[in-house]
């Protein structure tokens, strides 16, 4: 499963990033993935700069295409909760919730057979795309400074 994976690797220090691409069998999917790793790659400092001090010709590219789909600065996040579910669980998220939405400790995010799922601490909600067909509920998120 992809959380145990992923608990394995944070609990050793590892860090890592998650990218919404598309679906994954949509064409543009590709080429969105590609643009990232452009971007990462750039941004990680593992180009060299170009001798004119431009950037290459696929980050240039890569930045016109993401650009598009920006909703906000970009900004680190660390997942600090993941609320598990199962099959047998009723589990419902409260509607209205969008990805990155600030939460307030205490709040009411969905219900499930043991009644109300409740926002254990500020923070944002990340809400995994198929929801309904995994383990996943949602994460909680903070957002890093620095």
């Amino acid at each position: 499963k992809t959380h145990v994976t992923y608990r394995y690797l944070f609990d050793r220090g590892f860090i890592g990033f998650v990218c919404e691409g598309g679906r994954h069998d949509h064409h543009s999917s590709v080429s969105n993935m590609r643009c990232v790793l452009w971007l990462m790659l750039e941004k990680s400092g593992l180009l060299p700069p170009s001798a004119d001090g431009s950037a290459l010709p696929e980050i240039a590219d890569s930045h016109l295409l993401l650009g598009k789909f920006l909703v906000r600065e970009a900004a680190h996040f660390r997942i600090t909760y993941r609320h598990e579910i199962d099959a047998d669980s009723g589990f419902r998220m409260e509607p209205g919730f969008t990805n990155f939405a600030p939460l307030h400790a205490g709040q009411i995010l969905a219900d499930d057979r043991g009644g109300p799922v409740l926002c254990p601490a500020d923070s944002h909600i990340l809400m995994p795309l198929y929801q309904a067909s995994g383990s996943d509920g949602f994460f909680l998120v903070t957002e890093e400074t620095g």
